[in-house]
């Protein structure tokens, strides 16, 4: 018997977007790292094994109105870490990386040096 607690459906979508992405990001053959805390501006940690590039991923379940992707704002602490929002269509199997305002260009410590949540 499945608990029926108000959030519970949107949480569950979560959890199987980030499902899918981590299973798409190991079969195109990245090292995968899970948020321990599970609360955070990143889901996912993937690294490119070969040009050790390192990418800090916010796991997105893509969300439809008639045929329009809602596309999700990042925060201002993804912006500043450059984080990627991989989009995953659960509906189609599919995953896709939509990159908020060029993330990786730019990305930048906070001046302090501490990560705000």
């Amino acid at each position: 018997m499945a608990a029926q607690i108000g959030f519970y459906p949107n949480h569950r979508k979560g959890a199987e977007a980030e499902a899918a992405a981590l299973a798409w990001l190991l079969r195109q053959g990245y090292f995968v790292f899970t948020n321990f805390a599970g609360r955070g501006p990143v889901d996912l940690v993937a690294v490119e094994p070969e040009d050790r590039d390192v990418i800090l991923i916010d796991v997105k379940a893509a969300v439809f109105t008639g045929r329009t992707l809602q596309r999700p704002r990042p925060s201002e602490t993804q912006r500043r870490l450059g984080v990627r929002f991989l989009m995953v269509d659960l509906d189609q199997g599919t995953c896709d990386f939509e990159d908020p305002d060029n993330a990786k260009e730019n990305a930048q410590p906070p001046p302090s040096g501490d990560v705000e949540y």
